[in-house]
This record gives C-alpha cells, structure tokens and sequence, in this order.
C-alpha cells in the first residue's frame, strides 16, 4: 500500500471523518465565510450583504482541521499523509489542499501562511530578514521553497436582460463566491495593494535590519576586543602569580546576541521527510559530518514523534507502517541502511531515544530487538538540542 499512495497524482482524504461511513461531505454553515446578497425592492437600487465575522485568516485552519482532525490520528494515515504526493482534505468545514511547498484552502487558494514566516523544506520556519541574515546557515541539502499559487478566474456577472421595465431596474450583480475559489475583482485589488505595501515594508524593514545588524557587528568587534584585553591582561597577571605557563584558547568567541528563531512549523515533519529523502540521494552514509549525523537524526526522529503519538488497532503494526516510510526515505539506488526504526548513519544518535511517560513492560510477543524503540509502546522522542539558527550561532560563539 505504502507504493499505491507514493505514486498517486492526488490523494483524496475525508480527513474530517473519524470513521469510514462519515464520508467526505459535511454539513456546514456558509454565511462564516461566504456572503450573502439581499436585493431590496425590484424598484430600488439597493442591496444589503450579510456575512458573519470571518476568523479563518486570523486562525490556522489548516491545523486545527487537517493536522487536528480524526483521521490523521491514525498511525497508517500518518504513513499515507506523509508518502501522498498531493492530498485534498476534506475537512469538517473547508476543503483543503496540501503537497510539499504548498498548503492552501477554499478561503486561501494562493496558500496558507503562518504570519509573515517562510517555511523551509527541512521543516524550520524563518522570517524573511533572518532567511536574508542567515542564508549560508541553511540547510545544503534542499534548495529554498518557490510555492506557485493556482490560477485566478473570474466569476461570471449576472445581469438582468431587460433594462426598460420598470420592474426591472438595470442593477449589475457579482455572483457570491459560492465556494471560495474563485476571488472577486475587490478581494483581488485590496490583496495587490496589501502586497504592494507589505513589499514596502519589507524592504524599510529589511534596510533597518542592515543597519542595525552593522552596528551590532561594529559594537560586538569593539566588545570582544576589549574583552579579550581584559581576559588576556587577567590571564597575565594570573600567570606571573602562579608561574604557570597558560596559552589563551584561539577558537574561544565571546558569545553575539542572536534573534531568536522557531524552530518547527506544524507541518514540520513533511519537510522533515523531504530533508531526509533528498539527503539520502546526495551522497554517502561513511563522509557525513557528526553535525549533519545529529541533524539527520533530529529529523528522522520528528517523524518518529509523530508517529509514535498516533493511534494503532493493531499493536504489532507499529513496525510495518514504520518501514514504509523509511522505504520511500531510501528511494532506489541509495546505500542508507534501516534498522529496525534507526539508521546506520547516525546509529549512535538514534540509539538516545527515550520513552515519555513512565516506564511500561516490554509488549510480547518479541517485535524488534531492545535498543529499538519498535520493541516498546508509548510516545518516543529525542532530548538532544534541536537544531536552530540561534543554537547554532550561540554553539559557534562558544568554546
């Protein structure tokens, strides 16, 4: 099953379901994200539009539908999810779309945002000016998202065929947008005068940060001179004190205040299997650095969280559903060896899982050997330090 769903063009979810006679279809109430136009007397030229307080661009539906919903409860639709190509989600009030560099929705088509934060393909979330700032710490595995937003169409106008009568005032009606694919003239000119403005922005923004970030460099260089002064003068008179020959550390940087970063989106662990499937096709598992060892391995095991916090029938499946993603991980031709839910190339770190909760008796019959985590029930996670811009520049500022 894990192929049928890896090579499907689209994969239809009833994601809002929790059973398999809910069905993709719900009922659901529109005037919270659609209008509704009432005319007023064929005599008179007036209208009135109701539409209820509209939230969905103020929340994130996606996760509270899809990421959130029944069905991706489930530990075999977690594998499907995570292989699927592309997925429609019919969720309990919107329908929604998902691949890997786009999530969108019927009141969203052009994609879903979090803020103003980018999402990465290896799963880490970053502001424009701190992509700009950081850029040469990215990831070298993946390049940088270009999310495409669908086409836009025009509705059609509706407008009555008899001008003269006087029951039948020339009135030029804009159809409502029925189901939230199709975006009016007004939604399309208020969206390119809000991106005119937040480019804007963007850009004084972006000089600020330049600015700003000059100084701090400049402020940090006189900083880390006087202070190296001070330690190395400090170091002198200890040494003529004890007459114990000291040599100061070269590679000791005083630590720089960084912004501070998150670390993962909600929908981090798809980027976290695009990350570790296309680090399996760059190279070979015996030349990875330790520093890519752990990042691999702390992307691995967002899946493996994932995962294990999902729901089985069966509790002897929980290796099976496993392997099908570490397969498509694998691709052909690749020598990235799976072993019983950890990798060769960064078994050491692998073999640090831990078990959340309080300690259970190992489930028989025997699953898989002991260092493992197949072979136990219950959430597991890793406890190394997630790897973020601002750890990384605070780990290069240190000893």
């Amino acid at each position: 099953m894990a192929n049928v769903y890896a090579q499907a063009s689209c994969t239809i979810s009833a994601t809002g379901s929790a059973e398999s006679s809910g069905g993709c279809f719900k009922k659901r109430n529109p005037l919270p994200y659609f209008p509704c136009h009432i005319l007023a007397d064929p005599s008179s030229r007036q209208s009135l539009t109701v539409k209820a307080a509209n939230t969905a661009f103020k929340t994130n539906m996606f996760h509270t539908e899809v990421d959130g919903g029944p069905l991706n409860t489930r530990a075999w639709a977690f594998q499907e999810r995570l292989l699927s190509q592309r997925i429609i989600h019919f969720g309990a009030s919107l329908m929604f779309f998902e691949c890997s560099t786009l999530f969108a929705s019927e009141l969203q088509p052009e994609g879903i945002y979090d803020g103003v934060d980018v999402l990465t393909r290896d799963g880490t979330k970053h502001e424009f000016p701190d992509l700009d700032r950081w850029a040469e710490m990215l990831d070298p595995f993946l390049p940088p998202p270009q999310p495409s937003a669908p086409p836009a169409l025009e509705p059609e106008d509706f407008t009555p065929p008899d001008d003269s009568a006087p029951s039948r005032p020339s009135v030029s009606i804009k159809l409502p947008n029925t189901y939230g694919v199709f975006p009016s003239k007004h939604e399309r000119q208020a969206r390119a005068r809000y991106n005119k403005a937040w480019n804007l922005y963007r850009a004084r923004k972006r000089h600020r940060l330049e600015e700003n970030a000059a100084r701090e460099r400049r402020h940090a260089a006189r900083e880390r001179a006087r202070q190296e002064s001070a330690e190395q003068a400090h170091l002198r008179k200890s040494e003529q004190a004890l007459q114990i020959p000291r040599t100061p550390n070269p590679a000791y940087k005083a630590p720089e205040v960084v912004a501070s970063l998150s670390d993962n989106s909600v929908t981090g662990y798809r980027g976290a299997f695009d990350f570790l499937a296309a680090a399996a096709a760059a190279g070979s598992s015996r030349d990875i650095a330790p520093r890519d060892q752990l990042r691999l391995h702390q992307r691995w095991f967002e899946l493996v969280s994932k995962y294990t916090r999902s729901q089985l029938t069966v509790a002897g499946d929980r290796h099976m559903a496993a392997a099908g993603v570490a397969r498509a991980i694998q691709g052909p031709g690749t020598n990235a060896d799976y072993l019983a839910g950890l990798w060769r190339r960064h078994l050491e770190f692998d073999l640090l899982w831990s078990l959340e909760g309080s300690p259970k008796c190992r489930p028989s019959p025997y699953r898989a050997p002991s260092w493992s985590w197949i072979s136990v029930d219950g959430a597991v996670s890793q406890r190394l330090l997630p790897f973020t811009l601002a750890n990384e520049a605070r780990r290069r500022g240190s000893y």
